[in-house]
């Protein structure tokens, strides 16, 4: 997690920095100090990730908020035997560590590896919750919480787990003897009271936000903030320098656990405090909030469902663009399982199951967001090029768009794609006699065709692109597909052959564009295109003729029922695919604008039973 830098004199030599050290890199210096010599040696590095250092030795009734574990933490001192050139022999040195610039993305490595640090953070979780419930006793306002409010366990008298939280009839000690109940791995503080389950789940040792003070000495301060007021983007400078604290974004400071009611300071003492930090030479005082925690999954039933998972705070740009609500989110990642979670969750441990390993905080007000653009413009239509040897000329088959019928937000384009084989379906005869598929083919993209649905040349393609594959074909499909063999070989094809990538980028313009595509049995084209698509710029016209609970009907059925054309005689082409769906949709408006599309439909299903549905 370190990037070396050499210290020559005053001048410091760095490394090239990259865009992780630039988002997590907190620059620092590392300083050896000779106990008996005092010779003193330095360098200095970019931190990426910091441990969390608990104390060795701690009274289990001693609250140490996590502003102080985390002060401590960012400037360790140890001594240690080192080499020392003064004395020319190994002698004790203090080895500490001292920031010189804060980072925008603070990375923090919870260790909890043994048994004495998961101790240690239990114990802090447990002094919180037994305060709360100290201050609500003696609040004449607030009732004791009774026992029995506590959900009665489902084993009973049975029950063997240590540290159950819940009500165990005839088994539990008296109110007055009872005491905290820790997870059976963790230490624990005496009680009076047993705190119900859900005071672990609103009052955290863990904090949302922080405040963190840097001088020009490398004093540090760390301390806990209340929630935020509002949230700030792209409005200020990322640290304040020769400045005061910057107080309007965040409610007063806080140094105690959440959950108390928190009595207005004494102001002199506030002004003093300013004072203070605006005669420091130079000073840097960020503010971070809470936006990801990482969290390993302890499941001692089976080692095979132990997995990691993260909570990650999505900020308001995101979901302004998404949703229209500039509103920040907290989301839970659990492998492809994507769901919206509280901020007391990212916060609630239990060291059972749920242990924490990586918190981040970030900067507040963020770095400054760019402003996002498609990269795609209209020039993906230019600089498409034949891959083919022959030019690809004696086969085209399209005529390219114009700067001035260039598509629009919601424009028609008709789209049919052919596939062909690349790998064989793999099947097996099962004991009962029916077939069971092992391994489903795998179908690659071998053509896709794109009509105009409007104007002059309404009807004519405009895109008619060949895809070159460097993988075997199996089955090229032709007659459903059309696609001779030589047809996707560059060294042979006399067609208009390109790449995926470029046939990629021009129906990703057109998607980004509001493109409204008209085509029959979509759903299955994109899919294997590997195209996602909005639902409302697609037109099926295999569900427009559709009566519910009934067999989808063909293109070639519909286009011989409602236009009076046969087409896909001796074998499948695009083109004409494409322009077929673009005429039922026509043909779909106008009954319907003239209310006749119920019997139409009943027709169309009559006379296709009557036919067996073959033309």
């Amino acid at each position: 997690n370190m990037n070396n830098k050499k210290v020559d004199g005053s001048d410091t030599i760095r490394e090239e920095e990259t865009e992780i050290s630039r988002m997590f890199g907190a620059q620092q210096i590392h300083i050896h100090r000779c106990l008996k010599c005092g010779q003193e040696a330095s360098k200095h590095s970019i931190m990426l990730l910091n441990n969390l250092i608990y104390p060795d030795v701690v009274n289990s009734n001693e609250e140490i908020p996590f502003t102080k574990i985390l002060g401590r933490s960012l400037k360790p001192e140890k001594v240690t035997p080192a080499w020392c050139d003064g004395c020319q022999k190994f002698s004790p040195t203090l080895q500490s560590r001292r920031l010189t610039k804060l980072p925008k993305i603070l990375a923090l490595n919870c260790g909890l590896d043994s048994q004495q640090e998961k101790s240690f953070w239990q114990n802090q979780m447990d002094i919180i919750v037994q305060k709360v419930m100290n201050n609500k006793e003696a609040s004449p306002s607030s009732s004791p919480i009774p026992t029995k409010t506590v959900k009665k366990c489902r084993y009973g008298t049975n029950c063997i787990r240590a540290g159950c939280r819940f009500r165990h009839a005839g088994k539990d000690p008296e109110p007055a003897q009872q005491v905290s109940p820790p997870p059976a791995s963790t230490a624990s503080v005496q009680t009076t009271n047993t705190p119900p389950s859900h005071l672990y789940y609103s009052h955290s040792w863990i904090p949302h936000c922080i405040e963190i003070t840097l001088d020009e000495n490398g004093e540090l301060t760390v301390e806990k903030l209340d929630k935020i007021n509002r949230e700030v983007v792209n409005t200020k400078p990322l640290i304040a320098e020769n400045n005061g604290p910057s107080e309007q974004n965040f409610a007063k400071k806080n140094s105690r656990p959440e959950g108390f009611d928190h009595t207005s300071t004494n102001g002199e003492s506030d002004a003093n405090e300013r004072d203070s930090v605006n005669n420091t030479t130079h000073v840097q005082k960020v503010q971070y909030t809470l936006t990801g925690v990482v969290c390993y999954v302890d499941d001692k039933n089976s080692e095979d469902r132990r997995h990691v998972v993260a909570l990650i705070r999505v900020g308001p740009n995101y979901h302004e663009r998404s949703s229209g609500s500039g509103v920040a989110q907290w989301y839970l990642f659990n492998d492809f399982s994507i769901s919206a979670a509280t901020p007391q969750e990212a916060v609630w441990f239990n060291l059972d199951w749920k242990v924490p390993c990586v918190l981040h905080y970030t900067a507040v007000p963020a770095p400054e967001s760019k402003i996002i653009s498609n990269p795609l413009t209209a020039d993906v239509f230019g600089e498409d090029k034949c891959i083919a040897r022959s030019g690809g000329t004696r086969g085209i088959t399209f005529t390219p768009l114009t700067s001035d019928e260039m598509p629009k937000k919601g424009d028609l384009v008709g789209i049919d794609a052919e596939f062909v084989t690349l790998n064989q379906k793999e099947s097996e005869l099962r004991s009962d006699g029916k077939m069971s598929t092992i391994k489903p083919s795998h179908m690659s993209v071998a053509r896709i065709t794109c009509i105009r649905g409007q104007g002059p040349l309404e009807g004519t393609p405009f895109i008619d692109d060949y895809i070159s594959t460097q993988e075997q074909v199996v089955d090229y499909l032709t007659k459903f597909s059309g696609i001779q063999p030589g047809d996707l070989d560059a060294n042979f094809s006399s067609k208009h052959l390109t790449t995926l990538k470029s046939t990629y980028q021009k129906l990703r313009f057109l998607v980004d564009n509001g493109i409204v595509f008209v085509g029959h049995g979509l759903k299955n084209d994109f899919r294997v295109i590997n195209l996602v698509v909005p639902a409302k710029q697609i037109v099926d016209t295999v569900m427009l003729f559709h009566i519910p609970h009934h067999r989808m009907v063909s293109l070639r059925f519909l286009t011989w029922h409602f236009l009076g054309k046969k087409i896909q005689s001796e074998t499948h082409d695009s083109t004409e695919d494409a322009r077929a769906a673009l005429e039922l949709y026509h043909k779909y408006q106008e009954l319907a604008n003239s209310g006749k599309l119920t019997e139409a439909l009943k027709e169309l299903y009559d006379i296709g039973n009557e036919l067996q549905w073959k033309v």
